[in-house]
């Protein structure tokens, strides 16, 4: 996913688009100009190529092109053959498309170019509605205008080109209901009410399915993939023996992956989706989704482009230049996805450093040893003249965590690394993150989801035997000892806490087990407690430095300071102080500058197509008050 840098009309368009967010897939378009020529598709599409090739070289031509948005794949394909095309003939390509879907600012960009006076307009609008004002404008100006993939209903548009939305989708209709065998139901979502496009699709394989006999649940995704995996989810426990999903989408057929995950049914129930776009071809390869409908972009921008030229030529042109859709199924997935990954190959070949955005989300700003990562990672991308984008907030709170992932990816962030407040709950977000094609590392805290490319740890429980092993032989192998980990089902807290609880219980050491939930009053609270109730306690393990220093509060009260003894996790200053005053005993250390420089080498990588480790292990170091000292220097 690219963020693409700027011509003069692309910074003018950032500017009037300010701050966005980004709606996922779908046009708006209204119905499509009559379909009834009398030219054959084949004669138009080679009068049109034909007529591209008369042209020669014409350096006072420019033709603008505004697409629905450059973070939708399907669109991006469809801009960069219409621009090649352009290149091919010599014609000056200005690409108005913004960053994001917004109607308003993608008239207020047309606007702009006929203002300039460019000669000849293609638009594939966000929205279909509203555009009679920019149209009269154009009109006015005798610039012509066409419509690619979404009708504009206005008679001043020379032609529109198109996939023939309804027959397309009947290939997939006709697919689902040979798979159920007839009988059965199906889950069929559409776009939003009313809009053609997702109309067309809905109805194209509705018609289908309830002409072979099978029942239909209609619904709408809203061209939205969490609403389509919420959908998915809901109809999936009403209706535990659905048989088939269809998706006027792809990413949105991908997004309900994971409902269909939950329930153990991927693979199960028919899934296909509509585009033929990379996400849901390696869906498709991989066995999860079942179909897809391609819609070729790749002649869409072209014909536009050399239909452009015939305009300006002062030829005749067709109304409606309609485009056949595909049926791809794990029999032919091949043919397709190969090409779909050259392309994606040859896009990260030439995506230069300076091109990359890597968005990163650490546990929290107050805590030591996520500081330390995330300038780490920072200075490592500032090395690499890579854009760093830091979405950690100031304290701990997973919900918020998610919902700044949830913008980096409607963003077009090119990779986002995590250092999860809570590994679970990420299925939404992570489906998100899958559908746009951006690639998600896992640093210090793991997150149970197969999209996870690769987890760069300390190996947690190894390195807590490290602390167990010494706090068993301070303790001379008998007594007592509090052990705390983070929150309760923490993949990293509780690591920490059984790797020295198991080497504590070997050494026939009594454990008290509590967790910290990482807060450093809720670990003194629970010392403090606990030396209430166990006079003689020996040990006390805190699985992160600061909340083991907040527990001296305790220890201060009752003259315990030193005789306990106090081991910590993660060799950040604020322990090492106390370890060097001979306050605490020990600390394992986490090497946080090695693990967040990695995180971003990892992201690079994937971003240009090379393989990566699923599992990056980071060794940990015991710090005792004899070896202190090396390290309070760093």
């Amino acid at each position: 996913m690219k963020w693409l840098k700027s011509s003069q009309v692309r910074l003018l368009m950032l500017l009037l688009l300010g701050s966005l967010v980004f709606t996922a897939c779908g046009s708006e378009p209204a119905a499509p100009a009559d379909e009834g020529e009398t030219t054959s598709e084949a004669e138009e599409s080679d009068a049109v190529e034909e007529s591209g090739e008369e042209i020669a070289e014409d350096a006072g031509v420019t033709i603008a092109f505004s697409g629905f948005s450059l973070t939708n794949e399907f669109w991006l394909s469809l801009s960069n053959a219409a621009e090649a095309k352009a290149d091919e003939l010599g014609v000056e390509f200005v690409n108005l498309t913004s960053e994001v879907q917004d109607a308003e600012a993608q008239k207020a960009a047309v606007d702009t170019a006929i203002t300039q006076g460019v000669d000849a307009i293609i638009i594939g609008a966000a929205d279909s509605r509203g555009w009679d004002d920019t149209l009269a404008k154009a009109e006015a100006a005798g610039i012509p205008v066409i419509a690619v993939d979404t009708g504009i209903d206005n008679d001043y548009v020379s032609s529109l080109i198109q996939t023939d939305n309804l027959e397309a989708a009947r290939l997939a209709g006709d697919f689902i209901a040979a798979e159920l065998g007839g009988e059965g139901t199906a889950l069929v979502m559409g776009g939003t009410v009313g809009h053609q496009t997702g109309d067309a699709r809905k109805n194209g394989v509705q018609e289908q399915l309830e002409a072979a006999g099978i029942t239909v649940i209609e619904e709408w995704s809203d061209w939205d993939e969490t609403k389509s995996a919420e959908v998915a989810q809901n109809t999936l426990t009403a209706v535990p023996d659905l048989g088939a999903i269809f998706v006027a989408f792809d990413p949105g057929a991908v997004a309900t992956l994971s409902a269909l995950r939950q329930k153990d049914l991927v693979g199960e129930v028919i899934l296909v989706g509509f585009d033929g776009l990379p996400v849901g071809l390696e869906a498709i390869a991989a066995g999860e989704m079942h179909a897809s409908v391609k819609q070729d972009s790749e002649r869409m921008g072209a014909e536009s482009v050399a239909l452009a030229l015939q305009i300006i030529n002062g030829e005749s042109v067709p109304e409606f230049v309609p485009i056949d859709g595909i049926l791809i199924t794990q029999d032919n997935v091949a043919d397709f996805l190969a090409p779909a990954e050259e392309a994606m190959d040859e896009s990260m070949d030439e995506m230069a450093l300076e091109d990359m955005t890597i968005a990163f989300s650490g546990f929290s700003l107050t805590n030591e040893f996520w500081l330390s990562l995330s300038n780490s990672a920072e200075a490592k991308a500032a090395e690499m003249g890579v854009e760093f984008v830091n979405l950690t907030t100031e304290v701990q709170d997973a919900e918020a965590q998610k919902a700044a992932v949830d913008t980096a990816i409607t963003q077009g962030v090119d990779a986002i690394i995590i250092g999860a407040a809570d590994s679970r709950g990420w299925d939404d977000t992570l489906a998100k993150a899958e559908a746009a094609g951006i690639p998600v590392i896992a640093v210090d805290t793991g997150i149970d989801n197969d999209y996870v490319s690769s987890l760069i740890q300390t190996d947690n429980l190894e390195a807590a035997r490290l602390a167990g092993d010494f706090i068993a032989a301070e303790l001379g192998g008998e007594g007592t000892a509090l052990v705390m980990g983070g929150t309760v089902g923490h993949q990293t807290g509780d690591a920490r806490k059984n790797g020295v609880q198991e080497q504590l219980e070997a050494a026939g050491i009594t454990v008290i087990e509590e967790w910290s939930d990482w807060d450093e009053t809720k670990s003194a609270e629970v010392a403090q407690n606990t030396l209430t109730a166990v006079p003689d306690l020996g040990a006390i393990f805190v699985a992160f430095d600061p909340g083991a220093v907040a527990t001296l509060s305790a220890l201060r009260q009752k003259d315990l300071v030193g005789e306990v003894i106090l081991v910590g996790f993660d060799g950040l200053p604020v322990g090492l102080e106390a370890i060097a005053a001979g306050e605490m005993h020990a600390s394992v250390k986490q090497d946080s500058e090695r693990m967040g420089a990695e995180g971003v080498e990892l992201a690079i990588m994937i971003i240009q197509g090379e393989s990566v480790p699923e599992f990056v292990p980071i060794d940990g170091i015991l710090i005792t008050q004899d070896n202190v000292a090396e390290f309070m220097g760093e």
